[in-house]
């Protein structure tokens, strides 16, 4: 994940003025009064604002910690300013559980909570996604079996950023990105790959800072030395047969009216008549290994009008047919670069190249 610096430098150099320092860059955990770690991993330096306690118990720290880092804590706290306000907000109250989101500032006015849900984030490792939560003054982040995916894979590159007017909690979440919270940060269980930033709103009542952050069996890691593969776009989703060649690097024929002889399964398959008024676009699909799809035979329904530069293509062994429906297996899921041919039309063929494998089905 790419450093708090880094995400922000061109859109709050330019919408704010604010001097962006390299010393936030230096932290994985950063707090104002406190930082307790326990049973967790952290890559990274840990620093505290104020001279408070750093607790470690029983926790594998790879950096450094530092109490008293009062410089780069208050470049937090121009950047945790700055970012109320500025890059403008594009969406407003997105749900984000089970939601395909592409680039862009998401706004909240008030708490958002995930309980069970997935969030994939659809685009390269150029983009960039910021959330802004509590946008009208009070508003925490709680995520519990929270689980952010990239379909770009997560890498040092991508920019994703949590600003909060409150707290931040995550149980058991499989999470990306770096929080700026106003208060407190919690995290319990789950790997979080991001900076946790911890305790923005300043001072308290009493003229001391505020801000813990908590670690209890978690893995931080802001910057992720083991990528995971991407995982599949958008839908639609399109069907080839597991004969055929299809690693990374093979040109593959997912869509047309030649997709019945160029696809060849070696399961058993549906009657030719049927088999061939398939044109190779699946209607459902559970995108897991081992899952199942199928499709109404011909052009009805018909498959969307455009699709995505890079698209889900199912690897199946079989294709049955079920009264009106024809179906099959999911063997592997492979990302496919589409090359510009397709159209909703099976005279226009979608052809493309694999650029990756998500799953194999275990044998």
């Amino acid at each position: 994940m790419k450093p708090i610096r880094t995400i922000l430098a061109v859109a709050l150099s330019l919408a704010c003025g604010v001097a962006l320092a390299q010393d936030v860059a230096d932290f994985t955990v950063l707090a104002g009064k406190a930082v307790t770690c326990t049973d967790s991993v952290v890559e990274g330096n840990v620093g505290l604002g104020d001279l408070g306690a750093i607790t470690n118990t029983r926790c594998d720290i790879s950096g450094s910690t530092v109490v008293g880092a009062s410089g780069a804590y208050g470049s937090f706290l121009d950047y945790y300013a700055a970012v109320r306000d500025q890059p403008p907000c594009q969406y407003y109250e997105v749900p984000l559980a089970g939601a395909f989101l592409p680039p862009g500032v998401y706004c909240y006015d008030a708490a958002v909570t995930v309980t069970g849900g997935t969030l994939t984030l659809v685009g390269s490792a150029t983009d960039s996604w910021i959330f802004r939560i509590g946008t009208g003054g009070t508003g925490a982040l709680t995520g519990t079996s929270f689980k952010v995916v990239m379909t770009g894979g997560a890498t040092c590159n991508n920019d994703v950023l949590w600003w909060t007017a409150q707290a931040a909690t995550l149980d058991a979440s499989d999470f990306k990105g770096s929080i700026l919270a106003g208060a407190d940060i919690t995290v319990t269980g789950g790997v979080l790959a991001g900076q946790v930033l911890a305790g923005g709103t300043g001072m308290n009542e009493d003229g001391m800072r505020t801000g813990a952050v908590t670690l209890t069996g978690a893995v931080v890691d802001y910057c992720p030395a083991n990528v995971p593969p991407p995982v599949p776009p958008l839908l639609p989703v399109f069907v080839i047969g597991d004969v055929e060649p299809h690693a990374v690097g093979n040109v593959v024929n997912f869509w047309g009216a030649q997709w019945w002889k160029n696809n060849v399964m070696s399961g058993i398959v549906s009657p030719g008549a049927s088999r061939a008024s398939f044109k190779g676009y699946a209607t459902r699909a559970e995108l897991v290994c081992g899952g199942s799809w199928d499709s109404v035979p011909g052009n009805s329904p018909p498959p969307p009008a455009t699709i995505p530069a890079d698209i889900a293509v199912v690897v199946t062994s079989t294709v049955i047919k079920s009264g009106p429906n024809l179906g099959g297996n999911i063997e592997q899921i492979v990302v496919v670069s589409q090359d510009g041919g397709y159209g909703p039309n099976p005279g226009h063929a979608g052809n493309g190249l694999v650029t990756s494998i998500v799953c194999t089905q275990p044998q």
